[in-house]
């Protein structure tokens, strides 16, 4: 409103003014100072929101007007060097700058919200109303314990023990796997809700884990044993020998760059990576085209993949890539194969990300920051040899942040 105004007619910005309560005539001069009119650091995770203020997500801040002749010079914002600067405190974010610091680069992760994690962090509530003293003289009573929420993601698998799972070998790498402990199960109840509740036949049934059969006479006493077979049919050419699912978990993704190293980290996978061969455009297309080569055609079963889909990316199956759905198939249908729960929540997986960022490794590197309430403002580019090249942020409140090596 203050920008408008002091483009077009500055008579106006008296009675404005003093229509808000914010002028005074005996003032010699009227000098406008625009702040930022969200102040966004003041957004707070669930466990500590205010009801009675949470008409709006961000509380508004009020544009100053400086009643001086005599306004402070504005000071020099502050400048931090750092190797690499990573925007965002999710699974991904804390994930590469808990890689870069493990690997001695200076690593800073910004964060605007209060708490880590993104849309995995977690938030606790109350079980019991507490009565002044209950904590302190009953430290062990189970009823004063909070409930912890999960806020996003909480299906896992391969994360109980070493293997191909990507996020794993992130926590085997910097070194704090064994932070976690994880509770394994062999499945979760689907509920149909379009089919009433007494009708329990196809109202409900049960993703059951592993090679035993169970899940393939779920299906049949779900949608019949045409799907049945389908499903059967469909596992086996997914599963089989060379087949798509063994593909998507033959490489590493830690093995994969975008720059002439990748040569040294292939190298060993050059057989598996030939292997592979043309099923490689089958596992970056959508999966829905693995459906259809192999003839997987029935109603339940193609729901039933968009479910899986939609678990994985957000989006059904026809938008999905195929090579995670692909690799899903095999952690739910391997033998002996289990789901993952960490003890505590998602937010004890976020913790042994930020330890793995935060360790004093005694390598002569400084330790590793992760930095909250710390919005982006935005990002410093520069041309060199006719790209953009991005050479740090600047915070909210006017902190540069110098990164050497990357954004």
């Amino acid at each position: 409103l203050f920008e408008t105004m002091k483009a077009s007619n500055r008579a106006l910005l008296p009675w404005v003014a003093a229509l808000s309560g914010l002028y005074d005539p005996n003032t010699p001069t009227l000098t406008t100072a625009f702040h930022t009119p969200i102040a966004r650091n003041n957004f707070k995770s669930p466990s500590n929101v205010d009801v009675q203020n949470s008409n709006s997500r961000y509380q508004r801040q009020t544009a100053a007007i400086e009643l001086s002749a005599n306004s402070q010079p504005e000071q020099s914002p502050l400048e931090e060097e750092w190797d690499v600067v990573v925007v965002g405190s999710g699974v991904g974010g804390l994930s590469a700058a808990s890689l870069c610091a493990r690997y001695g680069l200076k690593t800073i992760c910004v964060e605007a919200h209060d708490a880590p994690g993104g849309v995995a962090h977690s938030f606790e509530r109350p079980s019991s109303k507490p009565k002044p003293g209950d904590a302190e003289n009953n430290p062990d009573d189970a009823t004063l314990r909070p409930f912890i929420f999960d806020s996003g993601p909480s299906l896992l698998s391969g994360m109980s023990s070493k293997g191909t799972n990507p996020l794993r070998q992130v926590l085997d790498a910097i070194g704090t796997a064994d932070q976690i402990e994880w509770v394994t199960y062999d499945g979760w109840m689907v509920h149909d809700t379009a089919f009433p509740m007494e009708d329990s036949a196809r109202s409900s049934f049960r993703l059951t884990t592993g090679s035993d059969g169970i899940w393939e006479k779920a299906i049949e006493k779900k949608a019949g044993s045409e799907s049945k077979r389908e499903f059967e049919k469909f596992k086996k050419q997914m599963m089989s020998e060379g087949g798509l699912s063994e593909s998507s978990a033959l490489i590493p993704p830690l093995s994969l760059r975008g720059d002439l190293s990748a040569a040294l980290t292939m190298r060993s996978y050059i057989g598996k990576f030939l292997k592979i061969g043309l099923q490689g455009t089958l596992l970056t297309g959508p999966f829905t085209e693995c459906m259809d080569l192999y003839g997987l055609n029935d109603e339940f079963n193609r729901k039933w993949f968009d479910y899986l889909a939609f678990a994985l990316s957000g989006l059904d199956a026809a938008h999905t890539q195929a090579a995670p759905v692909a690799y899903t198939m095999i952690d739910l249908h391997k033998e002996n194969a289990v789901l993952d729960y960490p003890m505590g929540g998602m937010d004890s997986l976020i913790q042994a990300l930020v330890s793995g960022l935060e360790m004093d490794r005694g390598n002569g590197v400084e330790p590793g920051e992760l930095r909250l309430k710390s919005r982006v403002e935005k990002f410093c580019l520069e041309e060199v040899k006719n790209k953009a090249k991005c050479t740090g942020v600047v915070l909210e409140d006017g902190t540069v942040l110098k990164a050497k090596k990357g954004v």
